[in-house]
């Protein structure tokens, strides 16, 4: 079975390794939903690696996507606005896979991670649509994975016969590479020809996979979306202070793995009311990946300085304005307690920049006031936290890995999506997330009308997309709509600069990265 279909009757059956499943055709594309890639990691099987699923006898309708992995809420999204998705369930580990045609394994593989800081998120969200993909000839899979206390609490060193805990939920997304490589090809799909990628949590975890010796083969290319690219990662000692305070809260003493194993899962979802607290241990985002000596063995980033994922190409963006989505709300207010999310009274002095950076208080300053005023804002705290928060933990982070994978061999190029929506008077600015629906080439429909107004530009649109399948089908994100797109180098630093008028800049605000690197990564 090849090419798009149209016959909609049509019930689509593919054979995998554990048995066949049957999906179903909609408007020409054939989407399987709820395919399981792993054991449920349930009873024994909590906190433990995942393993392939047993096999089926028959056929097994895969037309309704799996449970949602367990989680918690986040202070941003604990409001009838962004309801938790629903139904939950520990058993979670299951696929969508979306694709134009069946069994000549020709197509080009993206596996997508969502996002949600490790804490939250779904595969499923109804914005989460491979369709578009699968009409450009390209096999979309998106994964389901654990979260939160139960795929990113790191306790290997609190009870016995526990490896890489803190590490689970990555390791599901090896998992869904695994399943791929052995079944890809009955879905129309090469598993010689993989990308990997997601946004924000997502794409820490593709850059996480880049620097794990265990991954070799599994994919060819990633792309990472607005994420520390690999700055973030937790050494094992913090990573353990961040469960035993966990534990403790919750109630399980370290050692106890009767208690562990019997408790229900829910008890094991991170309580939002010391989330604060965990982010002042592991002084930073304490659900990030773990450098635990066997998925990591360094921090991602350094891995990739000594030539991990060398081998895969890597295109890698940001949005411009990455924190405004902590500053600002969709109404372009300010956000009701800006202080404790980190703005100070000066407004750049964001996790001690003021006390690693060698340049004095004067000199940030007067950096970031000209380069607001050149960008047409306004120069107050709540800006000034938005430019050197982004620059800090995102901006600055994607233009390093971008130059260490270059300077070690690897093919690199990177982008930056500069749009900025019309809601909120223009004040929601470039956030963090707003290139998802671009991504998904489904901008202007009800899920970012609160944002968008309906006025999102399609040839910006359309040109951000092929950009993406581009990368998918050559390595190489370079179309015709395009200007002339170069590699990335720490010299040059090429960075296709995504807005209503799309222009490649060398080295974007050469000055203010320049002024943070001074102060090295928020982790180091």
């Amino acid at each position: 079975m090849q090419g798009t279909l149209d016959n909609q009757s049509v019930e689509p059956v593919v054979r995998t390794e554990a048995g066949a499943v049957r999906g179903e055709v909609s408007d020409g594309v054939i989407c399987f939903r709820g395919v399981p890639y792993a054991e449920p990691p349930v009873g024994p099987l909590r906190y433990r690696l995942p393993r392939p699923p047993e096999r089926w006898e028959g056929i097994r309708p895969c037309i309704e996507p799996g449970p949602h992995a367990l989680q918690g809420t986040s202070r941003r999204v604990a409001d009838d606005r962004y309801p938790l998705p629903q139904p939950q369930d520990e058993d979670c580990l299951y696929i969508n896979v979306w694709t134009s045609g069946l069994g000549d394994a020709s197509r080009p593989v993206f596996v997508y991670v969502h996002s949600g800081g490790y804490f939250l998120g779904t595969g499923t969200s109804d914005y989460i649509d491979g369709a578009a993909f699968a009409r450009e000839d390209v096999v979309f899979v998106t994964v389901t994975y654990r979260l939160n206390g139960l795929g990113f609490l790191h306790i290997d060193d609190l009870f016995d016969d526990m490896t890489s805990t803190g590490n689970l939920g990555i390791h599901d997304v090896i998992r869904v590479l695994e399943w791929v490589r052995s079944n890809i090809a009955a879905f129309g799909g090469d598993p010689s020809r993989v990308t990997v990628g997601g946004h924000s949590s997502g794409g820490l975890t593709a850059v996480a996979l880049m620097a794990s010796p265990l991954t070799k083969g599994l994919f060819q290319r990633a792309l990472p979306m607005s994420c520390a690219a690999g700055n973030n990662t937790i050494t094992a000692p913090v990573a353990t202070a961040v469960a035993r305070r966990v534990l403790k809260e919750i109630g399980i003493e370290p050692g106890d793995k009767e208690a562990l194993l019997s408790a229900p899962a829910r008890r094991l979802i991170v309580p939002n009311t010391i989330v604060a607290e965990l982010h002042e241990i592991a002084g930073g985002h304490p659900l990030d990946p773990v450098a635990d000596g066997y998925l990591l063995e360094e921090r991602a980033i350094d891995a990739l300085r000594h030539g991990l994922g060398a081998d895969v190409d890597l295109l890698i963006g940001t949005t411009t304005e990455e924190f405004r989505v902590i500053v600002f709300n969709e109404r372009g207010e300010l956000h009701p307690e800006p202080l404790s999310m980190g703005v100070s009274a000066k407004g750049y002095d964001y996790l001690g920049l003021l006390k690693r950076s060698a340049v004095s208080e004067e000199e940030i300053h007067d950096v970031y006031r000209r380069s607001l005023a050149a960008n047409g804002r306004e120069v107050n705290p709540a800006e000034l936290f938005v430019a050197v928060s982004s620059d800090y933990v995102m901006l600055n982070p994607s233009a390093d890995a971008a130059a260490t994978h270059s300077a070690n061999g690897g093919v690199s190029y990177a982008y930056r999506f500069a749009w900025r929506p019309p809601a909120g008077g223009g004040l929601v600015g470039a956030q963090h997330g707003n290139d998802i629906p671009f991504f998904f080439n489904r901008p202007n429909t009800k899920e970012w009308r609160h944002l968008f107004a309906d006025q999102a530009p399609e040839d910006l649109g359309q040109k951000y997309f092929d950009a993406i399948v581009a990368f998918t089908k050559t390595g190489n994100p370079a179309h015709p709509g395009l200007p002339d797109w170069p590699t990335y180098d720490s010299e040059r630093r090429a960075t296709m600069m995504f807005d209503s008028q799309t222009v490649l800049v060398d080295d974007p605000e050469k000055e203010r990265r320049l002024l943070v690197e001074s102060a090295g990564s928020y982790r180091d």
